[in-house]
């Protein structure tokens, strides 16, 4: 029996082993492909243009300060019990992981809360510049966040998405600028004044359709893998005795 159990474990990990360097896969591709997609420091083309483009002006640097509107995040009186448990995202770095978009908040706001802060809209780019600096993601509904993160509400030349992979792309650049301190900062003017290589708006949505797709892939796999995980914990409650059901 122990060997029967450990045999149907052991298939489940093997799979989830398989699922995981998919999902690893899928990252360093991405990652590969940004390096090509965005011009090296110190050049104004990057290595891998789609055909439509080979004959396009150079990329512009401008600061993330030019491409939209920067906004640092506040925290409502956490006092007031009628500011918080509606519907609203609070954007914390905690709700901030790998995949692209923050789906779900640890806090939430009403509508009385959302009041006090500093909204963003849906489509902006969250990164946080105190504590853990460099994590980043968009936002799918109007929201707001506290005061770690510096938000950028991206203007009408500037692709929604393509803000969002260039600020990823240049996070190591950000973090960078806190230096070595007990807790690390970047303000509201050294990440505003941060540059970006920035092409025409045609080319920025293109860009951007293409690593959407790859980020929908790894968020599919991401959520595949974490089913399989949620079956083998499943599995192994039922296929062990619990301790309440032991006669000592």
């Amino acid at each position: 029996e122990q060997q029967k159990i450990a045999e149907c474990l052991s298939t489940l990990d093997e799979l989830i082993e398989a699922e995981s360097r998919k999902l690893n896969a899928l990252k360093d591709h991405k990652k590969g492909l940004m390096q090509q997609l965005f011009p090296r420091e110190g050049e104004t083309r990057p290595r891998l243009r789609f055909p439509e483009f080979q004959n396009a002006p150079d990329w512009k640097e401008k600061s993330i300060g030019d491409v939209g509107e920067v906004v640092t995040g506040s925290t409502p009186s956490t006092a007031k019990r009628e500011y918080y448990g509606g519907d609203i995202p609070f954007v914390s770095p905690a709700d901030i992981s790998e995949l692209r978009f923050v789906e779900t908040t640890k806090t939430t706001l009403t509508e009385l809360g959302f009041a006090q802060t500093r909204p963003i809209r849906a489509g902006s780019t969250v990164f946080v510049c105190i504590g853990s600096i460099g994590k980043v993601a968009q936002i799918r509904r109007d929201s707001a966040t506290n005061q770690q993160i510096n938000s950028v509400i991206p203007n009408s030349d500037h692709d929604d998405a393509f803000v969002y992979y260039a600020l990823v792309q240049n996070a190591d650049r950000v973090t960078k600028l806190a230096g070595v301190q007990t807790l690390p900062i970047v303000n509201k003017s050294q990440f505003s004044s941060v540059p970006l290589m920035v092409p025409r708006p045609d080319e920025q949505r293109r860009i951007a359709a293409c690593l959407s797709s790859l980020d929908d892939l790894i968020a599919a796999q991401s959520e595949k893998l974490k089913a399989l995980r949620t079956h083998k914990r499943g599995l192994m409650q039922q296929l062990f005795p619990s301790p309440d059901a032991i006669d000592l």
